[in-house]
């Protein structure tokens, strides 16, 4: 037989096609089975704007569609859509322009030039053009453009575009989440405002946040924009912590702006920019408060920090507590604790910067939020401190006259009595360029408070700054 030469063999009888020439195929061609071989190319060409299909059962085929399929169990499981494709499987239907199902069972691709690969029951409805749906079973995309379903179960991009689903089972995109992403898991969501969010997997993750995502886990939830939830269970940033993150643990929850918690259990930073690394029941509440660790651990003072130990309170702004049930309540008071009496902060040793500033002859006073500030060393009821003090005097005019104090003593104050004095004061001078500078420690009893007085000289900017270490007993009720 020559080259290029097609047999035809219809019923029974063999004919003999020349080579380069065409052979028309009439008649019931339902009813009759024909053969055809080539030893070189085989081109089928319809009639114009024909259709290529291998049964005349259902609706009419669209213009220039190819439809192989051999099984169907309704007239519209055709390719019906102008240009449209379904190469195999059973009962699927291909009824947009150029849209396509390759095989699979009981798909149904209705968008412009959108495709189904495999798989069962899945759906590409009339508003999702240009989508894709790889495989897998009972997936939906509904007014969905530009979007794309690799597999799984059960997963539906809704009336919302450009989004992706890679796997898993029964995941939802919902409107108004454009260009969000869902890598895999089960039954997690992009909610209506996640814009571009993502979740990368896990179980029942939930993306509100623009931008926003979650890695891992179970229960992640991230529903400001730009917030991020990395593992863990039932970890959340809240609507409120925009650019805020979460990174594991179990309950941990970030609620203010720029917030992070890094793990643990139990660990709430609700205000913006405040930080717990790890720990157990920790809370940051107040403005760039941070907690390294430990247990039931709270930071209310802004740019408090508590690096670890158990039930550690800070309350004034800059302070510090460590180790166990300390409390630092002033202005960049570092609390250090060990033990207690009868409750936390009764039993603890303190240190606090203090500052003052004179510009002439007369005193003033020495503060912890400054030297032009306000804050004393204002002493409770029932409270006895050891107290030491070193004080440094600076002139910053002329650079060369500096002054030296240490100052040791003890006060109490006897219920709510006035503050005073148990012996006197032991003042030591260290050294000083002008006999004129001094420090004194007073009490006062109007404010309830340790004062310590610095003395100056006319035309002279001296910056006084102080450390001062109390030994704190108290028995508060």
């Amino acid at each position: 037989m020559a080259s290029h030469e097609i047999l035809v063999f219809n019923g029974a009888r063999p004919e003999r096609q020349p080579a380069n020439d065409t052979l028309s195929l009439t008649g019931p061609l339902d009813t009759v089975t024909h053969y055809i071989t080539a030893t070189g190319s085989l081109i089928i060409m319809p009639g114009t704007d024909g259709a290529l299909q291998t049964s005349n059962v259902g609706n009419a085929r669209g213009e220039r569609a190819i439809d192989l399929q051999m099984t169907r169990d309704a007239d519209t499981q055709v390719a019906s859509g102008s240009s449209s494709m379904i190469l195999g499987g059973a009962r699927n239907t291909a009824n947009g322009i150029r849209a396509m199902v390759v095989g699979g069972e009981d798909n149904t691709s209705t968008g412009q030039a959108s495709v189904i690969l495999a798989g069962d029951q899945n759906v590409i409805d009339t508003d999702s053009h240009y989508s894709v749906i790889g495989g897998g079973r009972l997936h939906d995309l509904i007014d969905s453009s530009y979007s794309v379903i690799c597999g799984g179960d059960t997963n539906n991009i809704n009336t919302v575009d450009s989004c992706f689903i890679g796997g898993g089972v029964g995941h939802l995109i919902e409107t108004g989440a454009t260009g969000g992403v869902i890598v895999g898991g089960s039954n997690n969501d992009l909610t209506a405002n996640a814009l571009i969010g993502a979740i990368c997997g896990g179980q029942q993750a939930n993306v509100g946040g623009s931008r926003a995502g979650t890695v891992a886990g179970r229960y992640a939830s991230a529903q400001a924009a730009y917030a991020f939830v990395g593992a863990g269970l039932s970890c959340t940033v809240t609507s409120g912590g925009v650019y805020a993150s979460v990174v594991g643990g179990r309950s941990n929850t970030a609620t203010a702006d720029y917030c992070f918690v890094g793990g643990g259990y139990l660990n709430d930073a609700t205000n913006d920019y405040g930080a717990i690394c790890g720990g157990y029941n920790c809370d940051v509440s107040a403005s760039y408060g941070s907690i390294g660790g430990g247990s039931n651990n709270a930071v209310s003072g802004s740019w408090g920090a508590i690096p670890g130990g158990s039930r550690n309170v800070v309350e004034g702004n800059y302070g510090t507590a460590m180790g166990y049930r300390a409390v630092s309540s002033r202005n960049g008071e570092i609390a250090y604790a060990a033990n207690f009496i009868a409750r936390t902060g009764d039993s603890q040793c303190l240190t606090l910067h203090m500052h003052g500033f004179t510009s002439n002859a007369t005193t003033q006073l020495m503060y912890t939020d400054g030297a032009a500030g306000s804050e004393k060393l204002v002493m409770t009821n029932n409270t006895c401190w050891v107290f030491r003090a070193l004080i440094n005097g600076f002139n910053f005019d002329t650079e060369a006259e500096s002054v030296g104090y240490e100052i040791t003593g003890l006060c109490r104050r006897t219920g709510s009595g006035n503050i005073a004095f148990v012996g006197t004061p032991t003042s030591t001078l260290l050294g000083r360029d002008n006999a004129s500078h001094s420090v004194t420690a007073t009490v006062n009893t109007s404010t309830q408070s340790l004062d310590f007085v610095c003395q100056g000289t006319a035309n002279a900017n001296i910056n006084w700054v102080g450390k001062v270490e109390l030994v704190h007993v108290d028995n508060l009720p």
